[in-house]
């Protein structure tokens, strides 16, 4: 019994160490990516329903050409740190030849207020992950690092102590 309860406690150690990695890969992604040619970010509202779902995490690589139907990640023109992922509705050109994005979000009845321009568009949506944004707004919170690096730490040295154990009763036996 105590054999299943270790491999167990062994298989969940490292069930949580990998998703740590991730949630850290996902998370020094996302802060250092702004004005690149990839970015991760989370979605913060429920406007690209059902297609993005709230707490999602987004993909976004930068494009030279966006279509219509695209789903696309801007910079709000009245507060740069603020995004939207919306899709393209209809793209106008101006005089100079330069597009305008209208966009809309899915879950929305009308379109977006304003016309987007290319220079505001940090790319193109290319997948999303349902929810993980709920695990990394949880783990950079106090409580999530708490929880996420006491429980692995208690666990980890917990195993290696075992270890310790049986190597010093191994040795203390050859004696």
């Amino acid at each position: 019994m105590k054999k299943y309860a270790r491999a167990l406690l062994k298989s969940i150690s490292w069930i949580v160490v990998i998703f740590l990695i991730t949630i850290s890969v996902v998370i020094i992604f996302s802060s250092f990516s702004k004005n690149k040619s990839i970015n991760i970010l989370t979605v913060q509202s429920g406007s690209m329903e059902p297609n993005i779902k709230l707490g999602s995490v987004v993909v976004v690589k930068n494009s030279n050409d966006y279509k219509i139907r695209d789903v696309i990640t801007y910079i709000s023109d009245d507060n740069s740190s603020t995004t939207t992922t919306h899709r393209i509705n209809a793209i106008e050109y101006e005089d100079d030849g330069s597009p305008k994005y209208i966009t809309k979000g899915d879950a929305n009845n009308v379109e977006d207020g304003g016309k987007i321009d290319k220079n505001q568009v940090l790319g193109k949506v290319i997948f999303n992950i349902p929810y993980l944004g709920y695990a990394i707004k949880f783990v950079k919170a106090p409580i999530g690092l708490i929880i996420f690096l006491i429980i692995p730490a208690i666990i980890f040295i917990a195993n290696e102590l075992s270890v310790i154990k049986k190597e010093i009763v191994l040795i203390r036996s050859k004696k």
